[in-house]
Parts: structure tokens; sequence; C-alpha cells
């Protein structure tokens, strides 16, 4: 490249001034080894003995999703986080993360612990708070990331300490091998274990069905979205069905359980029209010139790396010389798309979902959409400006215009969202979602679709949001799908999968991509 000031800069300079900084980093420290040493080791001491910030300790309830306690435990560990277990009931006031407020919270026996007081106690801190300490809100980066809105875990944070029993790991409960042949296996449609264990079974050509509704069978209870996998459905497999089951089961550690009739104690029954076959979708993504490189990146690595299903990546100007009709669900990430999707094109994605597509447009592309024609997206009304408005507001020094615009923007905050837990695209969830909300796009209610994920006044939780904006998101689309023909439209509002992790998120995205049809 030529610089400012007219100089050639080469890759190979590139890598020459990265490598000599690094061997200077390492001479430097060196040279200064037996201080580098001593000022290391007084830094896990302080962490361990004298814990820096108002909270002491921080505690997750035993009652969350088995699964999502369980990819926690494991990030603590490789962290190397030191957790343990309570010994006994307690009555504390703490911080409920939940609500954003302090209340009297119990402390029971099995609740996750998090000490402060430990080497790691630092990034426990920083990882756990409620409030990220930000030393200006002026920043580049998001300003919200505490781990209980990240995981969707019932969480407290308290100011007294208490120290965990440290304990090994329970063990997953695991239902298989049954005694003879079942008639089914089922599974609960509650994590993102779930998502992973649906897509292995795809993989090995296992025909599944998915409940509407909640259904109870032989005492077991399960959500909306719940799979169900009938021998009958699979004769093709024959002694493959059961291999593939246990596979797919030990590979995620889903507790998958067998299943002796298909008549339920309540709900439906598997042969219910209530209870649907759910075919493996083909899955199209937009990746290339005007589509964002990092929003594409994350969804494609949620597809290849986190769930492995394939999905076919195709450049924007080449969408009208593909046959959309080999897909089911075509994938916008967020970007420009004004010179892309222009009329023509717009017109056939509009016939390709009349015919039974499902569109998943998310953040930037769902707000190109909003206002196209056969779209039902619409950005919300704003109020009229004050014809009296002071003058002096609109004296603004120079100096401070970047500060000045940081009133009207969210770099990264959390906010609690209303869902309903009926639609497909919420299945596996209760009535609230934490997003994480990077943007000031305020859009209304869909008139005539589901608004599925909605934002009500006090849904703020955590991080800096700007004080112009802060009461433009009341009321607000967060997570919507508008019915088109036999297809459908999903408005991502907020990304759900943004750098791979805000776990709570990623069940929801393959809602959208397998459930909502």
């Amino acid at each position: 490249i030529i610089t400012a000031i007219g100089d050639t800069l080469t890759l190979a300079d590139r890598i020459l001034h990265h490598h000599t900084t690094g061997l200077s980093t390492v001479e430097a420290t060196s040279a200064d080894a037996e201080r580098v040493v001593a000022e290391f080791e007084q830094y896990f001491d302080d962490a361990e003995n004298r814990p820096e910030g108002p909270y002491r300790t921080f505690v997750v309830k035993a009652t969350n999703s088995r699964a999502k306690l369980d990819t926690l435990r494991f990030y603590l560990a490789r962290q190397r986080i030191q957790f343990g277990y309570a010994d006994r009931q307690r009555r504390l006031t703490g911080f409920d993360y939940g609500r954003a407020m302090l209340r009297d919270v119990t402390v029971e026996p099995g609740d996750l612990v998090v000490s402060m007081y430990q080497p790691k106690g630092v990034l426990a801190r920083v990882l756990f708070e409620p409030e990220a300490q930000l030393a200006d809100s002026l920043t580049y980066d998001i300003t919200a990331w505490a781990l209980p809105y990240a995981y969707g875990l019932e969480a407290y944070a308290l100011t007294d300490r208490i120290d965990p029993v440290v304990r090994a790991l329970p063990e997953r409960e695991q239902a298989l091998p049954a005694d003879a042949p079942p008639y089914a296996y089922a599974f609960a449609w509650d994590s993102f274990d779930a998502l992973q264990t649906l897509t292995t079974l795809l993989r090995h050509h296992v025909r599944v069905r998915y409940a509407e509704r909640p259904f109870e069978v032989e005492g077991n209870r399960y959500p909306a979205g719940s799979i169900i996998a009938l021998r009958a459905d699979n004769a093709a497999l024959e002694d493959r069905f059961d291999a593939a089951i246990s596979e797919a089961a030990a590979q995620t550690g889903q507790l998958v359980r067998p299943v002796a009739t298909g008549f339920v104690t309540e709900g439906a029954d598997f042969g219910s029209s209530d209870v649907r076959f759910l075919d493996a979708p083909n899955v199209l993504l937009l990746a290339g010139q005007g589509v964002s490189s990092n929003a594409t990146g994350e969804v494609w690595h949620y597809f290849d790396q986190q769930i492995g299903y394939p999905v076919t990546l195709i450049e924007p100007d080449r969408i009208d010389n593909v046959d959309l009709d080999d897909y089911d669900v075509i994938v916008l990430p967020s970007g420009a798309y004004g010179g892309i999707l222009e009329a023509p094109v717009l017109e056939e994605l509009r016939g390709w979902i009349r015919d039974g597509g499902r569109l998943i447009a998310i953040e930037g592309a769902a707000s190109f959409l909003a206002g196209m024609d056969g779209f039902q997206l619409r950005r919300k009304p704003r109020e009229a400006e004050a014809e009296d408005e002071d003058p002096e507001d609109l004296l603004v020094s120079y100096g401070d215009r970047e500060r000045r615009r940081i009133t009207e923007r969210i770099p990264g905050s959390i906010y609690a969202v209303d869902l309903d837990p009926t639609h497909p695209l919420a299945y596996g969830y209760g009535e609230t979602y934490f997003t994480l909300k990077r943007s000031t796009r305020d859009f209304a209610f869909l008139d005539g679709g589901w608004n599925v994920g909605v934002l009500r006044p006090d849904a703020y939780r955590s991080g800096f949001t700007g004080s112009k904006v802060f009461d433009d998101l009341d009321d607000t689309l967060v997570f919507g799908v508008q019915d088109l023909g036999r297809g459908h439209v999903i408005y991502m509002i907020d990304n759900p999968l943004f750098r791979g992790f805000w776990y709570e998120g990623k069940l929801l995205f393959g809602n959208a991509v397998f459930m909502v049809d």
C-alpha cells in the first residue's frame, strides 16, 4: 500500500515489523526478569487475598438448564477459574441479573459458586460483574458481556463471601440404551446441545418429527419443539437407526430417552398433526461484496464448526443465476444491500418465499428490507421535534463532536427481550431472552406478523446506551416473523450469533433455520 506520506509499505515489511517487535518484547522482559516475575506473583496474590470490586461471590442457580450449566462449567474450567458448589442454604441480599435489581436471594445446596478469592479472581470479576467498569463511555467496542446474560442463566452477584465446596462435576443422566428396541426416541428442545443432536441425526439421514405443543409421556415432560424419532419412520435404516441415535447422544451429551409408546398422557400423540415432520433444509448464505465479512463469518462458522450442517455460500451478484428452488432457507447477514438486491432480485425472492422459502434477515439486512414492497418491517414513527428547541443545543464544540455522537449510539448493551415462547422461533426459551444490542435501529411491531421478541419499557440491563436514544427503544421489535404465502420472512434486528460467544442466541438462530416452517 501507499501510505499517507507517500511511502510504500509491503506485506514483507509488516511481517518484519511484527517479528522485530515480538523479539524486542521478549528481550526487554528478559532484561528485567526478576521484577516481572515478582509483579506477576503479586498480581495473583492480590487477586486471591485482596479482591477488588463490590462483589465477593457469584452464584448460578442449580435449577438452570443442565446443558447451559455444563457449557458454563466447561468454559470456566478452560479459563482455569475455580468454582464449586454451595453446601448449605443461606438467605442473603444480592444483585439479580434477570431483574437488574438488589433483592433477597436464597442460595441453596448445589448452586454453582464462583468466589473472587482465587488467583483468577480478576478475570472472574470481569466476566461476571453485572455492569462492566469502563474508564470512559467513549469506547470502540461492546460495553456489556456478563456471562449470566450471555448464557441466559438465573444468577446473582453477592457482596458476601461464600467459600464453595469443590467437588467433581455431576455426571449427566444417560437414558440409553433401552432394554428392548423402543417405539421411538425423544429429547427435549431446550438447549444448544439439542440443536447439535438434531443436526447430527439429520447428517445420518434419521427422519425426525417435532412437537408443536408441550407433551408428557412415561412420566417425562417435553417442551414445544422437542424432537421425536419414530422407529417406523426409519425402517430403511434397519439396525443403523439405534446406532445413529446412540452415537448422536454420546457425541453431544444430550439426554435422549427411549419411548415405548406413541400415546402421551398430556399433549398430542406422536401420530397427531401437531407432531410434524422436520425435513433437512438446504441453506444458502450470501457472502461477498456488500455483505459484512464479520457477519458472514459468524454465520458460516455457526454452520460449519458449531452445528456441523452444510451451507452453500454465494456472491450476492450471482443470486439471480441460482435456481432458488434448490434451497429452503436463505440467510442475509448484515450488510449494505442497496446495490445488491435490486428490484428484479427482490421480486424473485418474494416469489420464492411465497412458494415456501424462509428468508432470514439479520441486522443491516433487516434494515434494508424495512419499507420495501411486500415486507412488513417498518421503522417506528419518531415524535416530532419540538419547534421551540433551545438554540444553545446547536452550539457544539468541534472538539466534542465524537463525544456528542455517542449520545445517539449503542456500542453494545444488554436488554431483556419479552418472548412469545409459543412461536417456533422461540421454542426452547422461557418468556425472557437477553439480547446484545449494538445499534439504535427501532422498528415498530409487525402489523399482521408475529412479534416474537420485543423490547418493553425498563428492558435495559447493562452497558452503555446514549441518552438521546435510551427511550426510543421502548416498544420496539427485536425478532419477528412475517408469513408470506407458504413461506416466512424472519427479521432479526439484533444478531444472535455475534462473535460466536453469545451462547443464548445459538438455539434461537437454529429455530429460524429448522423450526419456523
